[in-house]
């Protein structure tokens, strides 16, 4: 009895080990490339944060560096949608899959699986919208994160 409670616990513990710290997890996550657009900027990046307030937390803390680094690329408007993506596989050429192709790369490999981590934009009242693949998250002026459904944390 005292043998399969302690199994039991291990394997507990085990399990919110893994999962506050998957495997590959701990990778730091990095700007890969930065595309301008009169549309929107294009943000690569490797080893996209796991959840979406992490993204969250991710962006907060790497949009005051690049809007620097666009300003230096001579871009003296910044758009106010950003789109991240995930690095992945890399740069491959244009095929029948569904790719996203950046003309600032030269061919033929310019293209990276459609693999979005997350778009950012204006929201209502001077809020900032980040909308995932599962849903939205909007975040007011204020700081009081309003998770909608189908969003996960």
């Amino acid at each position: 009895m005292k043998k399969n409670r302690f199994i039991a616990a291990l394997f507990i513990v085990l399990s919110i080990l893994f999962i506050v710290s998957p495997p590959g997890g701990n990778k730091a996550t990095d700007v890969f490339a930065v595309y301008y657009s009169p549309d929107g900027v294009d943000v690569v990046i490797t080893h996209p944060p796991l959840t979406e307030r992490q993204k969250i937390t991710w962006w907060r803390h790497v949009r005051a560096d690049l809007i620097p680094r666009l300003m230096q690329a001579g871009h003296r408007h910044i758009p106010e949608r950003w789109y991240v993506w995930d690095y992945g596989d890399g740069f491959k050429p244009a095929g029948k899959e569904d790719l996203i192709c950046f003309d600032a790369i030269p061919l033929p490999a310019n293209c990276l699986d459609k693999n979005i981590v997350m778009w950012i934009s204006p929201g209502e009242k001077g809020a900032t919208r980040y909308t995932f693949e599962h849903g939205v998250i909007n975040d007011p002026p204020e700081g009081n994160v309003k998770m909608q459904p189908g969003t996960s944390q």
